[in-house]
This record gives C-alpha cells, structure tokens and sequence, in this order.
C-alpha cells in the first residue's frame, strides 16, 4: 500500500478512485516497477490530504 499527497494542480484536475487517477495510479506503478524490483510494486494506491509528521519515534513511547 502506498499513500501519496497529491499537489493542488492534481486535485484540481478532476480526480475520481480516493483522489487519484486510474492513470496516474498506473505511471506511479510503472516508474516504481523501472526503478525497483517487482516486490516493491504497491497493490493499492491511495491519495491522502497529508501524512503525519514525528519529532523523534523515540519519544512516542514516553510518557
């Protein structure tokens, strides 16, 4: 599973399917699986307004 945060001009482009193209979910697919190996290509593509940001990991666990 790979979330992407799409840019303004991208959501202003009349997206459908979490907010993603079927086709630009296909050249995300395509440049992963050029540049990687097959293991790395993700079963789902899914578009998210943002991902959440972490000071340190080491401090999630604290109290």
């Amino acid at each position: 599973m790979l979330f992407v945060v799409l840019s303004k001009e991208a959501l202003a482009s009349g997206l459908h399917n979490n907010g993603i193209t079927d086709e630009l979910r296909q050249k995300i697919r395509q440049q992963i699986r050029a540049n990687c190996i097959p293991r790395h290509v993700p079963a789902k593509v899914i578009a998210v307004p943002e991902l959440p940001h972490f000071k340190d990991i080491e401090e999630l666990g604290r109290d």
